[in-house]
């Protein structure tokens, strides 16, 4: 009986995704998991109901203290016991970064000049948050301020939650109405860069991005297709965070919002 009862509460979980039941369903899960597990072992269970997420707090936002325009953002020290790689690794690491960085925020495919001007600029030591900044406060993207693309509700909701949630700053929704589509996705990801930068510790960093790329997984992990960005897990992003260097924790911000923002035109 207990089998039984079982199997009939997996199948009406997992039937239940088709409708997408939400929190109810995350709080049956969370209920019938124990159980499960007695009678079925967790390797299964985990197949049938996905790996159970640890817990990972949002650290206290802080104030921001460097203007997102200033060079020092670029003087950044990263932190001992970061991953490192080979020259070879390097580029190769680059040139996804490159190709999809641009994509993502000019909304169309780099070409092969594109690519080597990023490229270069990589290999004569510049920053991944250079080139993201190269890429938005040059005259195309002040071209694409200019072009008329409204917000809608979908942008405008996603973007006050982050706002709001992620950086501490509260915007009337009329406001954030105003801004053209490329502007606003500019300016969150600049206040998301700057909130990063004053952090006072590589762990405070590491927290913040863990749990708002679990929820992003969670709510948009449609968008990524890759199957560490759409993992809902916050304690797998954290010690991705705690494993890679700041620059690379920066261009995940960067790749990731600017994604989103896309996703919901």
């Amino acid at each position: 009986m207990k089998v039984l009862a079982a199997l009939m509460l997996v199948l009406t979980i997992n039937s239940a995704h088709a409708f997408d039941a939400g929190e109810f369903i995350s709080s049956i899960k969370d209920t019938v998991r124990p159980h499960l597990i007695n009678i079925f072992g967790e390797e299964r269970v985990n197949q049938w109901l996905g790996q159970e997420a640890g817990n990972v707090a949002l650290p206290a936002i802080p104030e921001i203290k460097k203007d997102s325009r200033s060079t020092t953002v670029y003087e950044t020290q990263e932190f001992a016991g970061t991953a490192k790689f080979n020259a070879e690794e390097e580029q190769k690491y680059d040139y996804f970064f490159v190709t999809e960085v641009f994509e993502a925020v000019r909304r169309r495919p780099a070409d092969a000049n594109d690519i080597s001007q990023w490229m270069n600029a990589l290999s004569q030591g510049g920053t991944r948050e250079g080139v993201y900044r190269g890429l938005v406060l040059d005259q195309t993207y002040a071209g694409l301020e200019n072009y008329p693309m409204p917000i809608n509700d979908s942008i405008l909701a996603f973007a006050s939650r982050f706002l709001e949630v992620y950086t501490g700053k509260k915007y009337e929704s009329e406001r954030l109405m105003a801004f053209n589509f490329f502007a606003l996705k500019r300016s969150v990801t600049e206040r998301a860069l700057e909130i990063i930068d004053s952090f006072p510790t590589q762990q405070a960093r590491a927290d913040w991005y863990a749990v708002w790329s679990a929820e992003v997984a969670k709510d948009y992990g449609h968008v990524f297709k890759n199957k560490t960005r759409a993992n809902s897990d916050p304690v797998a992003h954290q010690n991705w965070a705690m494993t890679y260097s700041t620059q690379y924790l920066k261009s995940e911000v960067v790749i990731k919002l600017h994604k989103i923002f896309n996703s919901l035109i």
